[in-house]
């Protein structure tokens, strides 16, 4: 079960999330949700790469470690 979050909004913004939940067809506590997962998700991918790239300059400043990355390579790719 997740937890409850609750939050003040202006009305004007409240109305403006109304409208855009309506035109999805959710109401605006599925609506806000679904928002704030996505960029829940966009974040941790963030920090993910955020990390990634700092191990792989860490290794970079080694000769050993660098020219490890030099035979093998870095990944190529995005996060779905």
């Amino acid at each position: 079960m997740s937890d409850t979050l609750s939050i003040r909004l202006e009305s004007r913004d409240r109305k403006t999330l109304e409208r855009a939940a309506r035109k999805r067809g959710t109401g605006l506590s599925s609506f806000v949700r679904d928002l704030a997962e996505s960029e829940a998700r966009r974040l941790r991918q963030a920090e993910i790469r955020a990390e990634g790239e700092r191990i792989v300059a860490h290794l970079a400043a080694h000769p050993v470690a660098r020219e490890e990355l030099e035979t093998y390579g870095t990944p190529i790719g995005t996060l779905p």
